[in-house]
């Protein structure tokens, strides 16, 4: 069965172009869908796995109000599927 998620990751390794697609995203795909930067809220001197969990949850929650809405949320960073627990409406794109 086939679900359908409103709610996305874009992720992948430093430097294959994660931020650089951003604008080309919100240009390309509209008002209906809401584009962020995993780190646009800004990175902590000491960044570690639990401020990216911290992040990710964010996002997630941010991504459920926007479906709420009628809007799909893409969020281009450095999130990791492990790291997202049991949200079955979340997809990540490598």
């Amino acid at each position: 069965m086939f679900q359908v998620m409103n709610i996305f990751f874009i992720t992948g390794a430093s430097g294959v172009g994660k931020s650089s697609i951003i604008e080309p995203l919100r240009r390309l795909l509209g008002a209906g869908v809401a584009v962020h930067d995993f780190d646009e809220r800004g990175v902590p001197d000491a960044a570690d796995q639990q401020w990216r969990i911290e992040e990710t949850k964010h996002w997630i929650l941010l991504g459920r109000r926007n479906l709420e809405k009628g809007i799909t949320t893409i969020i281009c960073g450095g999130a990791r599927p492990s790291e997202v627990g049991d949200a079955s409406d979340v997809g990540f794109i490598f």
